[in-house]
């Protein structure tokens, strides 16, 4: 719905660790899990995640974290089709979640700057 053939990723169009059978599996995994939050709390929360950032936390702890989230949903027309993987409509943000601890971080730095000074 509302989506060109050019606007989703389809079976054989991205290299996974498992086979055919597999990736359905966790795509009809995802699509379940994705589907049951938004009728429960009505949040979208699969998204294609696009450039990471590797940084070490406060703890010392090597993290990855994604730069741009684009809303996605997996559908298919029939039980028997392959899955496809459909861009949302508000189009790629950046990371909440990590933008949140870039801001947090800047302060600490600019604290530990006045402290210094």
């Amino acid at each position: 719905p509302g989506h060109t053939e050019e606007s989703a990723v389809q079976l054989g169009d991205m290299t996974t660790d498992c086979e055919p059978a597999g990736q359905q599996r966790r795509a009809r995994n995802l699509q379940r899990r994705d589907c049951e939050c938004e009728e429960d709390q009505g949040l979208n929360v699969l998204f294609l995640a696009m450039g990471f950032s590797n940084w070490i936390d406060v703890d010392g702890e090597e993290l990855r974290s994604p730069l741009l989230l684009v809303p996605c949903n997996l559908e298919r027309e029939s039980p028997h089709d392959t899955f496809r993987l459909v861009c949302g409509g508000d189009g790629p943000s950046t990371n909440p979640t990590l933008r949140c601890q870039l801001t947090i971080y800047q302060e600490s730095a600019r604290r530990l700057r006045r402290i210094r000074s």
